[in-house]
């Protein structure tokens, strides 16, 4: 891709190729600082994404499962038995992260809690432009994200 008259670096705001300037390393510096930031956060983003995406996933999967032994094997006749089904949460109740989180909140130990919390507050604080009223930043490095995410899903995964 061309870019001659870098109207796409530009957009990076990087300022040694906006404007001049008398430190010129210094400012080179700083924009490849700046674009490391932009790549962290651009990988951080990727992965809680991921994460979403495969949590939800095994959600619609297990809520249809429950579904169809509930519908199946329960044949004595209880109490509002002939809506029992009503009972189970179905894949749209549980949408969003909010809803993953209260589901997961007391079936994970408190620290890995407290952990994927802050993840998903620096997961809210990147994606929405590091306002300081939108989540709070947080200096975990990617592969701690990336084990404690995968932690979560091998739980979630658990059949015991």
């Amino acid at each position: 891709m061309q870019d001659p008259h870098g109207k796409y670096v530009k957009r990076l705001n990087l300022p040694s190729f906006s404007e001049k300037t008398d430190d010129l390393k210094g400012s080179i510096r700083d924009d490849f600082d700046n674009i490391q930031e932009l790549l962290d956060d651009s990988a951080f983003l990727n992965l809680f994404a991921a994460f979403e995406n495969i949590a939800f996933r095994l959600v619609g999967t297990t809520t249809g499962e429950i579904r169809r032994i509930v519908k199946k094997d329960v044949s004595v006749q209880y109490p509002y038995f002939r809506c029992r089904e009503s009972f189970i949460k179905d894949q749209n109740d549980i949408q969003n992260i909010r809803s993953l989180f209260a589901l997961l909140e007391n079936k994970i130990n408190e620290d890995l809690y407290k952990k994927l919390y802050s993840i998903r507050e620096h997961r809210n604080y990147i994606a929405h432009g590091k306002r300081p009223d939108v989540g709070q930043a947080c200096n975990f490095p990617i592969h701690y994200v990336y084990i404690t995410l995968s932690e979560i899903l091998n739980i979630i995964k658990e059949t015991d």
